[in-house]
């Protein structure tokens, strides 16, 4: 696996994350719970974008792989 995709597979499980922390917010009793989760929910996604602009900057190198003798 290229490090490309080693990143869009983190990034993915960020959004996926992302996803699951927004829903939970509706199960939340309190606003402060709310936000704190809308906060996570929030910097996941921030991360996701990171990682996924750094996977479009990665160059894709081919995997040189061992010959046995």
């Amino acid at each position: 696996m290229t490090s490309k995709e080693r990143l869009l597979q983190e990034a993915d499980a960020l959004r996926d994350l992302a996803r699951h922390t927004r829903r939970v917010i509706e199960l939340a009793s309190s606003d402060n719970q709310k936000k704190s989760l809308r906060r996570h929910a929030d910097d996941f996604d921030k991360q996701a974008g990171l990682l996924e602009s750094d996977a479009a900057n990665a160059r894709t190198m081919p995997q040189v792989r061992a010959r046995l003798s």
